[in-house]
């Protein structure tokens, strides 16, 4: 009897550690919030996915979703007629402010297939965080989406739009990051 007990107990102190373990996974900017207001004059959304929260240093691929929210018909004509050239450029940006350009399209986010509905989630797409980017113990990496625009007769971009989401991390050891929605205490 006593045996069957101490296995008993073993099993489950057993479950539990490696539950504890487990990692559950990360989702945060607007993929964490199913409440999307999508009435209100379009916004850039932008948010990430993954299974894990720990990755080596030189390998924290996500997915990232960025897109615009709202109907694209809430802005004023006159305003988007004023734009002849438009530019989306996605970065990551450290708490110094350095800046790690992903991409750069070509193209508005103003369009029907970067609208974010609650049947859809925008544009997926895989990105990787330089390791660079992790300077501190502790910190915060932002992801940004910018739209820029030309108007007509000037040479100056013009920042139209802009959406943001910060992930927070935590250096393990010179090799692995932890990532989380939320501060590290």
């Amino acid at each position: 009897m006593k045996k069957k007990i101490l296995l008993f107990s073993l099993i489950i102190a057993l479950t539990i550690t490696l539950c504890a373990c487990t990692d559950q996974g990360l989702r945060g900017g607007y993929l964490a919030d199913d409440e999307n207001n999508t009435d209100e004059l379009p916004l850039i959304r932008c948010g990430y996915m993954s299974d894990k929260t720990t990755f080596e240093i030189t390998d924290v691929t996500l997915t990232f979703c960025y897109g615009v929210a709202g109907p694209v018909y809430s802005w004023p004509n006159d305003y988007f007629n004023s734009f002849t050239t438009n530019k989306v450029v996605i970065q990551f940006r450290t708490d110094d402010e350095t800046v790690y350009e992903c991409k750069t399209i070509d193209d508005t986010l103003f369009s029907e297939k970067y609208e974010i509905f609650k049947d859809k989630k925008g544009v997926p797409e895989e990105f990787t965080i330089p390791a660079e980017a992790f300077n501190e113990e502790t910190g915060v990496v932002m992801f940004d989406v910018i739209q820029y625009g030309i108007k007509q007769g000037e040479t100056e971009w013009e920042e139209i739009e802009r959406g943001i989401t910060g992930i927070h991390y935590r250096k393990n050891n010179r090799n692995t990051v932890e990532l989380s929605n939320k501060p590290f205490d």
